[in-house]
């Protein structure tokens, strides 16, 4: 799987994920720490990545964007993570 993992978690959780098999890049890794929501969502879709989340606005933006036929929203462990369609 690829993730995306926000600004809110430490770039070792992405290092986590690739240690156990999995394509993960921290949002510092595109110079992105300072990006909005909206823009990491959107590099996320791009790549076709979940966004793995501590900042429960995604689910906000996801509920807005859903009725234009955006991706999923799931929660883990507490944390907000969004799913390009097809994955």
């Amino acid at each position: 799987m690829r993730f995306l993992i926000d600004n809110a978690l430490p770039p070792r959780l992405a290092d986590l994920f690739v240690a156990a098999g999995h394509d993960a890049v921290h949002v510092r890794a595109y110079a992105m720490q300072a990006a909005r929501d909206e823009e990491i969502l959107a590099r996320a879709l791009t790549e076709d990545r979940i966004v793995v989340s501590a900042d429960s606005d995604f689910s906000a933006i996801l509920a807005a964007q859903e009725a234009e036929q955006s991706p999923g929203s799931e929660r883990l462990h507490g944390h907000a993570v969004t799913r390009s369609a097809g994955t």
